[in-house]
């Protein structure tokens, strides 16, 4: 039961298609690399810190940002959706906690 309501949020934060480019070869990275990129949003909860591009360029996100706080809407869904798994995962159900590095919050890229 754990795995299958795992697998179910892990889906809904990583639907396939929403991330333009993501399977191109030429975008791919080596695992042991972080990608430098120039914008920054910690989650609401303050345990992730999501790293996204700025505007104009190609991997940027969509830009829209209905609530007029600076940051695009999807970044900040970004942020919502892992502070729910992570309550759901951790809270609910018991799991360890993700692993903080230096910063003390779990990249997101």
């Amino acid at each position: 039961m754990r795995i299958l309501l795992i697998t179910i949020l892990l889906q809904l934060v990583f639907p396939e298609g929403i991330h333009r480019g993501c399977m191109k070869p030429e975008n791919s990275r080596s695992y042991d690399s972080r990608p430098v990129l120039p914008e920054t949003y910690t989650s609401l909860s303050g345990h992730f810190l999501i790293h996204y591009d700025s505007p104009g360029n190609e991997e940027a996100p969509i830009q829209e940002d209905l609530d007029g706080g600076g940051v695009p809407d999807y970044v900040e869904e970004v942020g919502l959706i892992a502070d729910l798994t992570r309550q759901t995962l951790v809270e609910v159900m018991e799991f360890r906690e993700e692993i903080p590095d230096e910063d003390g919050k779990y990249d997101i890229y």
